[in-house]
């Protein structure tokens, strides 16, 4: 079973997975306005 979770910040949000007994770090990313204004859906 892998469960992915959120560490939410005040300038940017990092991924984290639990899978096999120990964490993963996925990533990070910028939650800043400039840099959320970059990104289109």
């Amino acid at each position: 079973m892998r469960i992915v979770g959120p560490d939410i910040h005040r300038a940017f949000a990092e991924a984290i997975a639990w899978q096999v007994c120990e964490f993963k770090r996925i990533g990070r990313i910028s939650i800043r306005r400039e840099s959320s204004k970059r990104f289109k859906a």
